[in-house]
């Protein structure tokens, strides 16, 4: 694939979204950092036990946060990602102009 050819390519919003619902365990890492401002000593065990080798459902995820700050309960994998997103964004945006050159 040329340079060129980057130019055309474009996210399939759609594909991104399905794969980010399919699996809250990105979750974890924020309920772990809660947890251990907490001074919970067992975060990482709890966390790595409740993700290991599998896919948590949104469902789940609301049943083993409840206990943790609003914050944390209410977060998706959607927003906990948006700095992700803006910074995925604007890279693009640069690679484009850069190619353009």
């Amino acid at each position: 694939m040329g340079c060129r050819s980057l130019l055309q390519l474009e996210p399939n919003h759609t594909v991104i979204h399905s794969a980010l619902y399919e699996n809250y365990a990105i979750l974890l890492e924020a309920w772990q950092t809660w947890a251990r401002s907490t001074e919970d000593s067992s975060a990482y065990e709890t966390a790595a036990k409740m993700g290991k080798h599998k896919h948590i459902s949104a469902e789940e995820w609301r049943t083993f946060a409840q206990k943790a700050d609003a914050r944390i309960t209410n977060l998706t994998p959607e927003t906990y990602c948006g700095l992700a997103q803006k910074i995925t964004e604007e890279s693009v945006v640069e690679i484009r102009e850069f190619l353009k050159k």
